[in-house]
């Protein structure tokens, strides 16, 4: 499978005359905007597809990080191929973007419709904010229904809903696979990328087919103490990287990535929600604890040592992204708690420029490993 890059992929959907969002916060109501025929890029992560950043420092501050960078790059070039934008408050960068994209976008005298929502930062469960973002998502389906040809049906929606439930529960399954028959974890990273701009359907049927090649393939596992990490990031490491860190005797068990883990994690069961607003309030108290929604950190900590338990991990590698200002406040504080349970962390910083020479960090990998202990 020849695996797509976004440009072409837009070109496709315009081909196809889809309908098409752009949607920048990692998180967003997916389900929704399937039920509605919308087809929804998240635009988290273009560093291997963007490979110039010049046309957008007129607009915003070198000193931002590298998924801001390239998703207005991305949008200003191409903002006349979409049909709509969301976003939501994530990050101080992130929530001030869509004043600015749409501002440079007028330059080029393109009007894009824009929708937005603006999620409660401090806890889900009491009664006002619970109302608050019931409130906002029904303004939000008010708001879209004149952009679509059909009148959003619950129906409809609960059909999109149990898709998604699918394909994520397929994305942990096969995470789970690899890393119980002792696959390289490149394995996970490089199917996760390869189905990113596939439809629903189309990742379904490709993880499927992933599922069976490594349920059916033999491999002799190694019988000796291995030194367990969990990765963690707001994104996926390179598999260059993956393969620095297994090379030095390292094996990946999990991840605390935002766009695996944090994303995955959790869809509404069926029949605990009557409504689309109570879906989606739900479906955000009880995300996978993120440092873009502030709400969740209190539980992060607690979390993050429930999963190295889990996973019986000897060590935590962080995979920074250069400029992500919520991940560094947290990176001190998760640290020291985790030093104080004998599980050390390396923190690995990555800049929009790193996305070829990643042999700078070969030292540090090996160093790391061999201050860790097996369990």
């Amino acid at each position: 499978m020849n695996q797509l890059n976004l440009s072409n992929h837009l070109n496709n959907l315009n081909e196809q005359k889809d309908k098409i969002l752009f949607s920048f916060p990692l998180y967003p109501p997916l389900e929704l905007f399937h039920s509605m025929d919308l087809t929804t890029l998240v635009l988290w992560g273009l560093k291997n597809e963007i490979r110039s950043t010049q046309h957008i420092y007129k607009h915003i501050q070198d000193y931002v990080c590298s998924i801001a960078k390239h998703l207005t790059e991305f949008i200003l070039n191409n903002g006349n191929k979409i049909d709509f934008l969301f976003s939501y408050n994530a990050c101080d960068s992130l929530r001030n973007l869509p004043e600015i994209i749409k501002e440079g976008l007028k330059e080029q005298d393109y009007h894009l419709p824009s929708f937005h929502i603006h999620l409660p930062m401090n806890s889900l469960d009491r009664k006002y904010t619970e109302e608050y973002l019931k409130d906002e998502f029904t303004h939000l389906i008010s708001s879209l229904e004149p952009f679509i040809p059909n009148k959003i049906s619950f129906k409809r929606f609960s059909r999109s809903v149990e898709l998604f439930r699918e394909l994520r529960d397929l994305k942990k399954g096969l995470e789970d696979l690899i890393v119980k028959n002792d696959y390289s974890y490149i394995n996970y990273i490089k199917s996760m990328e390869a189905c990113k701009y596939l439809s629903n359907e189309n990742q379904i049927r490709f993880l499927e087919s992933k599922y069976k090649e490594f349920l059916n393939k033999n491999t002799s596992k190694s019988t000796n103490k291995v030194k367990r990490v969990i990765l963690s990031g707001i994104l996926p490491p390179p598999p260059k990287i993956v393969h620095i860190i297994e090379e030095s005797g390292l094996k990946v068990v999990g991840n605390d990535i935002a766009k695996y883990t944090r994303s995955l994690h959790y869809t509404p069961p069926k029949g605990s929600f009557k409504t689309i607003e109570d879906y989606y309030l739900k479906f955000y108290q009880n995300h996978f604890p993120c440092p873009t929604l502030l709400y969740t950190t209190d539980s992060r900590i607690p979390l993050l040592k429930e999963m190295i338990k889990q996973k019986e991990a000897n060590g935590f590698i962080f995979i920074g992204e250069k400029f992500c200002e919520y991940e560094y406040f947290e990176i001190p504080i998760l640290e020291k708690q985790l030093q104080d349970e004998n599980v050390p962390m390396l923190d690995l910083e990555f800049s929009a420029e790193d996305i070829k020479n990643y042999e700078p960090y070969r030292t540090r990998i090996d160093a790391y490993s061999e201050i860790l202990t097996t369990k």
